[in-house]
Formats: structure tokens, C-alpha cells, sequence
């Protein structure tokens, strides 16, 4: 992702500056979104990690106490 600084000069005269390297882009971003606020939304992958143990509890209805 590159940035570019833009002016306007006299009369209807455009002046860019030099393109400078704003960030990279992880591997597999081709797509991005930029709020009106100038903010990114770039999708990123994600180390896969391994979770926690689960606990299923199966009947719990079972073990409600009736009146």
C-alpha cells in the first residue's frame, strides 16, 4: 500500500509528490476498506492455534431441581 501527496497548483495544475510506502499488506490481501475517517479494515490471517478442552454437558435437564 502506497501513499502519494497531492496538491493543487495554479489554474487547474496537479502536483504529486513521490509515492512512499504506507505498510505492507499480508500475503493473500487483495481486498481492503477505508472509513471516511482514513481508517483501514485490511483482512489478516490468523495463526492457528489450538484451544482449550471443551466440556459437553449432555441431560442437563435433568439435573434441574423440580418443585
Amino acid at each position: 500500500m502506497m501513499a502519494v501527496d497531492v496538491r493543487s497548483g495554479a489554474g487547474n495544475k496537479f502536483d504529486n509528490g513521490l509515492a512512499k510506502p504506507l505498510f505492507d499488506l499480508p500475503n493473500g490481501a487483495f481486498y481492503f476498506d477505508v472509513s471516511r475517517e482514513g481508517h483501514f479494515l485490511i483482512p489478516a490471517p490468523v495463526e492457528q492455534t489450538s484451544g482449550g478442552p471443551i466440556t459437553v454437558v449432555v441431560n442437563w435437564a435433568a439435573g434441574l431441581r423440580r418443585n
